[in-house]
């Protein structure tokens, strides 16, 4: 999904997610802002997708959507290799999808694709969206 000649875009998602009843979607945030080279950097960024997916499969895929989310440097033809919460140069940041998932009621599992760092990040990630949702 990471590279401009894979598939897995979220209008591809969208489009698989069509295929059955029991299809739901899986997004990799990394990906595709690796795709979008960074562009998603806003709330606003992360609630066009969700919104995208809400239009294209429903409420309830939408909800309950499985999620991979880390960081990925990029280049011009998309993923090069993911990167830990540490980085600050490449993105995406989590919390401004956090955001999206509490003011939606989004309920996704959701995964840490960091290289290395997956249970450190994916802890973050967990204390962000606690902090949001109180």
């Amino acid at each position: 999904m990471g590279k401009q000649a894979q598939v897995g875009t979220v209008d591809e998602i969208i489009e698989l997610c069509k295929l059955g009843k029991n299809v739901y979607p899986c997004v990799d945030f990394g990906h595709v802002n690796s795709l979008m080279q960074g562009a998603l950097k806003s709330e606003d960024d992360f609630q066009r997708i969700v919104d995208k997916l809400f239009d294209g499969i429903g409420e309830d895929k939408t909800k309950n959507m499985h999620v991979h989310f880390s960081k990925i440097q990029y280049g011009p033809k998309g993923e090069i290799r993911h990167l830990t919460f540490s980085d600050n140069v490449y993105g995406p940041e989590f919390e401004p999808f956090a955001n999206v998932i509490v003011k939606n009621g989004l309920m996704p599992h959701i995964l840490s694709e960091s290289a290395g760092t997956q249970m450190t990040d994916a802890k973050t990630m967990k204390q962000v969206y606690d902090r949001l949702a109180k």
